[in-house]
């Protein structure tokens, strides 16, 4: 996945998800915003306040589990954009 983040200065955040076309038919499409809106709101909590994410979805996405995706975003994602936007570690 390729995640897009953005401060919104609102007291929540927004969420995007794109899959497009190239990704495969509706099916493969539709189960990687299902993994990935999954994989979202088991790590909601966790992400700062105040931001625009757009997720855009990979090839790869489609045959992972909503498991695994929601500890790379908890190990990498979430610190990743702490540190881009807040600066901190």
């Amino acid at each position: 996945i390729v995640i897009y983040v953005r401060k919104n200065n609102l007291p929540f955040n927004r969420l995007g998800i794109t899959a497009g076309k190239k990704l495969g038919n509706a099916v493969h499409r539709n189960r990687a915003k299902r993994i990935i809106r999954q994989a979202y709101r088991d790590n909601e909590l966790s992400m700062p306040l105040g931001i625009d994410i757009v997720i855009v979805a990979r090839s790869s996405v489609c045959f992972a589990k909503s498991t695994a995706l929601s500890r790379y975003l908890q190990k990498y994602g979430i610190p990743e954009i702490n540190r881009l936007l807040f600066g901190l570690s």
